[in-house]
């Protein structure tokens, strides 16, 4: 029996309904720290309850309550680590939500246009306010871009910071841009520019350099199994030269430019918040770490308990509040919360999907997941809901068919013409 059309049509509207909260609204009008998808979970709950989609939340529960003793018997602050680790559960119930969500979801490719496309428009009105002062702050993020450089204005739109729009834009940015080398895509030029335009605006190195990285990684990888395809390699080959080159030239005619100021403080170890996302991070977590277990970390919710002194010593500078006190870096925090285990289990779960699910077989998961594993070593925090949704991207087995490897090798993949 056939589905009823306006059935269906409801349907997509729901989910692109979902899609647009998660995208553009999800912390507005609430403090930081919180979402609606959190405050939502009860209902998630009952989704997942009713699919019988509940094994995980159990395998989880009972692995915590192991953990909790051990890290009890290290000594804990018992309220910080109930509210950490109930943050946890919540995650985890975003995070089954939204895999089952977007693998039974039929809509996904018009709902990742529908979202380009109300971007696109947000982002006018984001470039408009630019200048209307009282209007800047809706759209825009200014903190310490780097050392010297204090009020460099970047895109975040409905976000609390410009890396948390960039990292969320991604997926779509990466899906519109292998598009791009796909012969059958019309108005390529005008996609790219809608997916390019956005996450240039952010300005996150972070998520910039490491998409970079991504690109060059799967070229290498794919350039020698490719024989009929080898205008993609070179295509990425030649953006890459033209890139740099143009970054050479910009930096001869405005050194003081702030993009050019912070690549100089990057590679003279003077970049603040770069170093803070990295090298700080490992040491505060190892540091951290050894003050209770090495192998087992702190536990939920500690960092701020212990890290006031050792940021106190770290950057001889006072902590007002133990809130302050955070691990800018999701391995790190990793680190500082479970230890070593933490971190063998997460890239332990990290290979496992990679090869259960044969990303290495798509070329978006692929460079999803490679551009993941590596920003999750240079910022982020344990609990970043956005980050976890392109890891479900990157696994999802029922998505993304038109980047499938076998498929591309039946047809020609051709340099960007529109």
């Amino acid at each position: 029996m056939s589905v009823p059309i306006n059935t269906t049509y409801h349907k997509y509207l729901t989910e692109l309904f979902i899609c647009v909260i998660y995208f553009f609204l999800n912390t507005v009008f609430l403090p930081e720290g919180l979402s609606y998808t959190t405050l939502l979970s009860p209902l998630f709950l009952m989704y997942l309850i009713r699919r019988g989609q509940v094994k995980s939340l159990i395998l989880f529960i009972l692995f915590s309550f192991v953990l909790f003793f051990i890290h009890y018997s290290n000594g804990i602050h018992l309220r910080y680590y109930a509210v950490s680790w109930l943050l946890s559960f919540v995650c985890l119930i975003f995070i089954l939500t939204a895999y089952y969500f977007i693998n039974t979801t039929g809509y996904l490719e018009k709902i990742f246009s529908r979202l380009l496309y109300i971007n696109a428009v947000l982002v006018v009105i984001a470039l408009i306010a630019f200048f209307i002062p009282p209007l800047f702050d809706t759209f825009w993020f200014v903190n310490a871009f780097t050392n010297g450089v204090s009020n460099f204005g970047r895109l975040k739109m409905f976000t609390y910071e410009a890396s948390i729009y960039s990292v969320t834009f991604t997926p779509l940015f990466l899906f519109y841009f292998l598009k791009a080398f796909q012969s059958s895509t019309k108005h390529k030029f005008f996609l790219l520019f809608l997916s390019v335009i956005p996450l240039l605006l952010s300005f996150s190195f972070g998520v910039l350099i490491t998409l970079f990285l991504a690109f060059i990684i799967v070229a290498l990888i794919e350039s020698d199994k490719l024989p009929r395809h080898r205008n993609l390699f070179k295509y990425v080959l030649i953006i890459s030269v033209i890139v740099l080159f143009l970054l050479f030239i910009f930096a001869l005619l405005m050194p003081e430019h702030p993009i050019i100021v912070r690549i100089k403080n990057i590679f003279n170890n003077q970049d603040s918040s770069f170093r803070g996302r990295t090298t700080d991070s490992f040491i505060l977590a190892y540091e951290i770490a050894k003050m209770k277990s090495l192998f087992f970390g702190v536990g939920p919710g500690q960092i701020k308990v212990l890290g006031v002194e050792l940021y106190y010593r770290f950057y001889n500078q006072t902590i007002n509040t133990e809130h302050a006190i955070r691990i800018p870096n999701t391995v790190a925090e990793t680190l500082a919360l479970y230890g070593l285990l933490g971190i063998i289990v997460r890239i332990g779960i990290l290979i496992y999907f990679y090869f259960k699910t044969k990303v290495f077989n798509n070329y978006y998961r692929q460079t999803l997941f490679i551009f993941m594993f590596i920003y999750q070593f240079t910022g982020s925090y344990f609990v970043n809901l956005n980050e976890f949704v392109i890891w479900i991207l990157a696994f999802s087995t029922t998505q993304f068919t038109c980047f499938d490897k076998r498929e591309l090798l039946q047809t020609n993949l051709t340099p960007i013409n529109s």
